[in-house]
């Protein structure tokens, strides 16, 4: 099992400076349901269409024999998508405080971190682009909650 934990530090302070404003920090299912949508549409886009190279370097290549395959057998198709199907299969579970980005194949975190005689090819990852784009959703979140609590 692949797990990312985001910490947000300065918690207390600001619980108390919502507790203040009448606004509660205890819910975030809204963003975190809006965070797990991004990130599972990141996966299935840009990360599969630049086979990686979204993270700074690109999958290994698919061994030569097995290419050649591939090509006669399934012209046309990516790397990791053979069928389609691991494309497909991300999905994201959100509650007040928590999210789940996963994939449910069984080969998914054979290729994710390289086992069993896979080359690891990295589909998940939350780099600084990733976390830069959460801080924005939960950001926006927290300001529309204030603006909400001071009837802006």
């Amino acid at each position: 099992m692949l797990s990312v934990t985001i910490k947000v530090i300065g918690t207390e302070k600001a619980r108390e400076t919502f507790r203040r404003l009448g606004v509660s920090i205890s819910n975030f299912s809204k963003e975190l349901k809006t965070t797990g949508e991004y990130l599972v549409g990141f996966i299935k886009g840009p990360v599969f269409e630049t086979e990686g190279q979204v993270y700074g370097g690109a999958w290994r290549s698919l061994n030569p024999g097995y290419q050649a395959w591939k090509q006669t057998n399934y012209p046309g198709r990516g790397t990791l998508e053979l069928t389609g199907t691991m494309r497909k299969s991300f999905q994201a579970q959100s509650s007040q405080m928590f999210l789940r980005v996963f994939n449910p194949t069984p080969y998914f975190i054979k290729h994710q971190l390289g086992r069993d005689r896979m080359p690891q090819r990295v589909m998940m990852r939350i780099d600084e682009a990733r976390k830069q784009e959460i801080v924005k959703i939960i950001h926006k979140g927290l300001v529309e909650r204030v603006r909400k609590a001071r009837g802006v």
